[in-house]
């Protein structure tokens, strides 16, 4: 019988933690990274919200 590794996928294959390291290029896009197009929750107008 095989066991699974807990945590994520990337972190049973890498063994480096469950997200992209900071100075990888993905790890910008993550929410609210400098080039995200998606806003955090705290961050989202009102405005929009009420449309």
């Amino acid at each position: 019988m095989t066991g699974y590794v807990p945590g994520t996928p990337r972190n049973a294959l890498f063994g480096r933690g469950d997200r992209l390291p900071p100075e990888h290029r993905g790890a910008s896009y993550r929410l609210g990274g400098p080039d995200s197009t998606a806003l955090p929750d705290s961050e989202v107008r009102q405005e929009t919200l009420s449309r």
